[in-house]
């Protein structure tokens, strides 16, 4: 799963290096603004403690989009609400029967704190509290929340004044559920 967020990575991150204009050496610093992230990615969910014998852990990869909006206030600090969905698990098939194909959606708002390295790249890393919603697809009514926290690094390389392309990997903590994610995305500044 590593080998193929990587390859998707690469490529995507080639891309955008080979069409991005160069000839421009300078961008205009980035001081503040709201900007809207989009992205896809590969995730895992993990149950720990769960199944018919409560000691083991069940893991499984699936599909992860993620939405989030934000107000970016100087070049190191922004605020974000983020939005995931992981899709095609079935963990909750496994611990309690009769579940079908749930899906699970986060919410979090979080503080993002950025590293400039130059005005094209930069890091950047997240953390605040969520939500993590999980529902059975057959009966939406039955559905379990869960409190989690949030904490995510990257890398960003900005294309042009408003368009840059994030790698980021997420990480998600709830009782008894361990959520990750690396998600490529795409980011527009307004």
């Amino acid at each position: 799963m590593r080998i193929i967020t990587l390859i998707i990575s690469l490529v995507f991150s080639g891309t955008v290096l080979a069409f991005s204009n160069f000839n421009q050496t300078t961008l205009p610093p980035l001081t503040q603004g709201t900007y809207l992230t989009g992205g896809f990615g590969v995730g895992t969910i993990s149950c720990i403690n769960c199944g018919k014998t409560k000691h083991n852990t069940i893991t499984h990869t699936l599909s992860a989009h993620t939405l989030d909006l934000g107000y970016q206030f100087n070049p190191y600090v922004a605020l974000e609400l983020d939005s995931s969905i992981l899709q095609d698990f079935d963990v909750f098939s496994i611990i309690t029967p009769g579940w079908d194909t749930p899906k699970s959606t986060e919410g979090n708002v979080v503080i993002k704190g950025i590293l400039p390295l130059s005005n094209r790249f930069s890091l950047f890393g997240k953390i605040g509290p969520g939500f993590i919603w999980l529902s059975n697809r057959k009966d939406e009514d039955a559905a379990y929340t869960h409190e989690s926290t949030h904490v995510a690094a990257g890398i960003a390389f900005r294309a042009t004044k408003h368009v840059s392309a994030e790698l980021s990997y997420s990480h998600y903590f709830a009782p008894n559920l361990v959520i990750d994610d690396g998600i490529l995305s795409a980011s527009i500044l307004f």
